[in-house]
C-alpha cells in the first residue's frame, strides 16, 4: 500500500485535525472521528517494540528508467492530431479508409439527442474500429465540408441498457483530412520552444522520462521501506497511542477526499485499494506506525535526530527557505506543525534518505 498517495491526495495537517462524518455510521467513522493528539517517538522506549539487524549490507535492486518509443509515438500523435490546423487540412479529396479526419457529430434516438451522443471538432481514424459498425465506414467516399445522415444500429450488448440494440441516427460533418505524413508547420506554436515534428518528439520523451523517473523514485522508496521493515525489524507490539493517531487522521482525511468526489468513505476505499474502510485503516495505521519506529530508530543510530532546539530551529529555517516560505514559523503555520512535528518529521525524512542510499550501492 502507498501511503497517502492518490485517493489521500487532500490530506490535512498532521496534527490530526480535519472534517469529522457527516452521514458516515460505520464502525470505522465511529473509531475515528474527531481529533488525535500526535504521538512522539521520543516519547516512548523503542526497544520495548522493536529490534532492528544489522543494515549496513541492506541492498535493494533498483530498475532503469525506461520509455519506450511506442509510448512517445502514442502522445506524439495525440497531440498532433488535437492540435492540428484547420488550414492545414486537406479538403479537396473524399475520405478513404486510414484517413484521420476531424468531425462534427450528433446522435439521436427517436429524434431526442442522446447522452455521450455529441462532439465537435472530435478526430477520428477511419477504420480504427471506435465506433459502432457502419459509423467509419459511412464516412467513406464523403468530401470534407459536407454532412451526412447515418442510420446506425447499436449492438445488442451495448455497454449502455438504454441503447442497446437500438436504432439511432448520427448527423455527421466532416471538416478536414489530417494528411498521412506529418508537417513541422503543423506543430509550430503548440509548444513554445518546439518548432518541428522531431522538436515534438524530444520534448515529449522529456516530458515522459521525467514523469517516469519521479515515479521510478517515489516506488523505489517504497520498496526500500518496506524492504528494510520486512527483512530487518522485528516488532515486539505495536503501540496503541500511534494506531489511534494514524486511524483517526487517515479517515479524516478519506472523509474529506470522498466528500469532495461526491461519495462515502468507504465506497472510495472499495475502488482505489479493493477493501473496505476498516481493514484500510487497520492496514495503514500499523504500516505508517511501524515506519515511524522504524526511521526513528535509524535517525537515533546514525545521528541524525537533531535533539538540540536551538540546532533544530536553525535547521527548521533552513528547510523554509529552501521551500520558498518567509520562515520557520511561516512553514509550521503553514502546515499546522509544531516544532516537535518538524523534529521527528526531519529525522523521519533524513533516515530514510540514508537507508536509501545504502540501499542503492
Amino acid at each position: 500500500m502507498v501511503l497517502l498517495s492518490g485517493v489521500l491526495s487532500a490530506c490535512g495537517p498532521k496534527n490530526g485535525k480535519g472534517t469529522e462524518s457527516s452521514g458516515e455510521t460505520n464502525s470505522a467513522s465511529t473509531a475515528a472521528t474527531g481529533e488525535a493528539e500526535r504521538p512522539y517517538v521520543k516519547d516512548i522506549d523503542l526497544s520495548q517494540y522493536l529490534t532492528v539487524k544489522d543494515y549496513q549490507d541492506f541492498r535493494v535492486g533498483r530498475e532503469d528508467v525506461q520509455v519506450s518509443e511506442d509510448e512517445v509515438n502514442e502522445v506524439v500523435d495525440s497531440v498532433y492530431i488535437n492540435s492540428f490546423p484547420e488550414e492545414l487540412g486537406v479538403k479537396d479529396r473524399e475520405v478513404v479508409i486510414g484517413d484521420t479526419v476531424i468531425i462534427d457529430y450528433e446522435g439521436k434516438k427517436d429524434g431526442v439527442a442522446f447522452e455521450g451522443g455529441t462532439a465537435e471538432k472530435s478526430p477520428l481514424t477511419i477504420g480504427s474500429g471506435n465506433f459502432i459498425d457502419g459509423f467509419e465506414d459511412g464516412l467513406v467516399g464523403v468530401m470534407p465540408g459536407e454532412t451526412v445522415e447515418l442510420n446506425l444500429k447499436f449492438p445488442d450488448d451495448y455497454r449502455s441498457e438504454d441503447l442497446a440494440g437500438q436504432e439511432v441516427v448520427f448527423t455527421v460533418t466532416v471538416h478536414y483530412i489530417i494528411p498521412e505524413e506529418k508537417m513541422d508547420e503543423a506543430v509550430q506554436g503548440i509548444i513554445e520552444e518546439v518548432n518541428s515534428v522531431e522538436e515534438l518528439r524530444q520534448y515529449v520523451y522529456d516530458y515522459l522520462y521525467e514523469y517516469a523517473a519521479q515515479e521510478s523514485t517515489e516506488n523505489y522508496e517504497e520498496k526500500v521501506i518496506d524492504a528494510f521493515i520486512d527483512e530487518l525489524c522485528e516488532f515486539k507490539e505495536i503501540p496503541q497511542s500511534f494506531l489511534t493517531y494514524y486511524r483517526t487522521t487517515v479517515y479524516n482525511d478519506v472523509l474529506t477526499s470522498a466528500l469532495q468526489m461526491g461519495t462515502d468513505a468507504n465506497t472510495m476505499i472499495q475502488y482505489y485499494y479493493q477493501m473496505d474502510l476498516d481493514t484500510f485503516l487497520d492496514e495503514y495505521s500499523e504500516i505508517a506506525t511501524k515506519r515511524d519506529l522504524a526511521m526513528y530508530y535509524v535517525a537515533i543510530k546514525e545521528g541524525l535526530l537533531i535533539e538540540n532546539d536551538d540546532e533544530l530551529k536553525k535547521k527548521l529555517e533552513e528547510v523554509a527557505t529552501e521551500y520558498g516560505y518567509e520562515s520557520g514559523d511561516d512553514l509550521l503555520n503553514s502546515n499546522g506543525m509544531t516544532l516537535e512535528d518538524f523534529r521527528q518529521d526531519y529525522a523521519y525524512n533524513e533516515a530514510l534518505e540514508y537507508i536509501k542510499e545504502l540501499a542503492a550501492k
